[in-house]
């Protein structure tokens, strides 16, 4: 069967190879499959852009995959695959679908059917069974709409066990020299990038993160061996320079990270985390490992400089360890970006501003003051829909919007917050030094400029 594979255009700010698309293609030839991708970010026409490419193309099934805020994008997607060929079956995928398994249904029959979770498994069985008329009820992480799902109930999931079994994504369908806008994390240094994934599942229990709905809490990696065979692999076919590692949890086990940072020290390559490390797993071993490799950027996930407010989200993280971090990283010339939560369940406007006041104290090149987004499936999303207020729109779940906000501050103000955070954070002329440095193509520049004006624009109505 032909299957072709596509997603939303992207927001503007990141130009990245589509990694869980080519997981997905990788799988699906394996399995016998051919597959077209047609990736937005590099190609034009927008929606009519990916319709003539159905149309070209003559799929038999159409897969997207889509966050929460792109997932009307992504019924728009499939109700154009829809009118370009209407016998092709139309599947959705990713965080939305795995977070909020009945929006498939609630779909009215724009998406025939989801995968929940991760997908290389129920897809190829999904592609198998309509390609050769077989059963798809049952298959593990298939969502139908026939079959009823109760709110805030996953459904039954595929997890790979051995990750090096999994075939390797499809890089030639999306050669890294092809994205040549700003990366994911923003920071880089050399053209062309790839970004790797080496693990899946984190183990920890933040009640504001989402990533649990499709890979889990429980840690599974990738033999360094196997990490280090795709890295040498796309140095050798693509030409790569730069490596973007974006697990969930890449240090969880720290024999095996610094391992594949030895690996990588001999490969003269630049090395980024835009997705963060754990601020109390970076040692000075481990920090020094990482500038061997060829680190410049490491990003902290911090979330807040309330220790009450830590508390209450499940972080596990103590303040001391992450000021520990940030010094170790630069002690060590590596570049360090903070990620903060603004507006979390039960914070206040004094929370908020200690939040501000500690980034501004640590030793960051980078933070991002993101407001609370409640994203279906959380903890922290069932305490904010007690509170009231949560919109229905998933649209609205976006990083620089404000969809919603304790009763203790209002929408109005915390925009107003984030908006002075960026500001006073950045418009100092360390960090402006900074920032002025690492920009490397008039591409990078202007997505900074995008960046900036979605954080520092127009706030709820």
């Amino acid at each position: 069967m032909r299957v072709l594979l596509t997603l939303p255009p992207p927001g503007g700010h990141y130009r990245v190879p589509p990694l869980g698309l080519l997981y997905l293609a990788g799988a699906l030839r394996r399995a016998g499959h051919q597959v077209v991708l047609h990736d937005p970010a590099v190609e034009r026409g927008g929606l009519r852009g990916i319709a003539r490419r159905v149309r070209e193309a003559r799929p038999g099934l159409v897969g997207v995959s889509a966050h929460s805020s792109d997932w009307r994008v992504a019924q728009g997607i499939l109700q154009a695959a829809r009118d370009a060929v209407p016998g092709a079956v139309r599947v959705a995928g990713g965080a939305h679908v795995s977070a909020d398994p009945g929006a498939v249904a609630a779909s009215g029959g724009v998406v025939q059917y989801g995968v929940a979770g991760e997908g290389e498994g129920p897809l190829v069985a999904l592609a198998d069974a309509i390609e050769r008329g077989g059963a798809i009820a049952g298959i593990p992480g298939v969502v139908d709409p026939a079959v009823p799902v109760a709110a805030g109930r996953f459904a039954a999931r595929w997890v790979p066990e051995d990750l090096d079994a999994l075939a390797m994504p499809a890089w030639d369908l999306a050669p890294p020299g092809r994205y040549r806008g700003a990366p994911q994390g923003f920071a880089f240094r050399r053209l062309p990038i790839a970004p790797i994934l080496t693990s899946r599942g984190c183990p920890h229990a933040c009640t504001f993160c989402g990533g649990a709905a499709v890979t889990g809490r429980r840690f599974r990696a990738r033999s360094p061996a196997s990490v280090l065979a795709e890295v040498a692999d796309l140095v050798a076919r693509f030409g790569v320079r730069e490596v973007h590692l974006v697990d969930d949890a890449f240090a969880t086990r720290r024999d095996r990270a610094l391992e594949i940072l030895d690996g990588l020290a001999g490969m003269d390559l630049a090395l980024s985390f835009p997705n963060g490390l754990r601020a109390d797993a970076i040692d000075d071993a481990l920090a020094s490992a990482l500038r061997r490799a060829g680190t410049h950027t490491v990003n902290l996930g911090i979330e807040s400089g309330s220790p009450a407010v830590m508390a209450r989200v499940a972080k596990g993280l103590d303040l001391d360890a992450v000021r520990c971090a940030a010094s170790r990283l630069k002690a060590a010339g590596i570049e360090v970006g903070g990620f903060f939560l603004l507006g979390l369940p039960g914070e206040t406007v004094r929370d908020v501003e200690g939040t501000v006041r500690f980034a501004m104290d640590l030793p960051l090149d980078r933070a991002h003051f993101s407001a609370f987004l409640p994203l279906p499936g959380t903890e922290a999303t069932r305490q904010a829909v007690a509170e009231g207020g949560v919109p229905e729109d998933p649209s609205l779940l976006r990083y620089d919007a404000v969809p919603w906000a304790p009763a203790a501050i209002g929408r109005a103000r915390l925009k107003a917050l984030q908006r002075g955070a960026f500001l006073r954070f950045h418009l100092r002329p360390r960090i402006l030094w900074g920032l002025a440095r690492t920009l490397r193509t008039p591409a990078h520049v202007l997505a900074l400029v995008s960046r900036a004006s979605s954080y520092l624009g127009r706030g709820p109505r």
